[in-house]
């Protein structure tokens, strides 16, 4: 089975490791979906810089926090999820005034 075919539906991917983060990031944005890449340590770096946006986890490591895009201020995984649903109304809000 192709690696298209695998992820064609696929939306969000829990307890992956960082090798698979790469991975899967990578082969996302070659076939031109959006990446968002959530982590905390030395080891998710790479995938950071495959994805579209990333997030590091409030308690993530200094080079961690200085490779994301967004650091959440706790270990909550529902503030990435405000954070988008906040960065869409802005941006939707942005549109319609222009």
């Amino acid at each position: 089975m192709a690696f298209e075919q695998l992820i064609e539906n696929l939306l969000v991917i829990a307890r992956a490791s960082p090798a698979d983060k790469l991975l899967l990031s990578a082969g996302l944005k070659k076939m031109q979906k959006r990446v968002a890449v959530i982590g905390d340590g030395n080891n998710d770096v790479k995938a950071f810089g495959n994805s579209h946006v990333s997030f590091c986890m409030g308690q993530g490591t200094a080079l961690a926090k200085q490779n994301c895009d967004i650091i959440l201020t706790d270990n909550d995984f529902l503030d990435c999820i405000n954070a988008m649903m906040y960065g869409r109304n802005i941006y939707t809000n942005i549109k319609r005034f222009l």
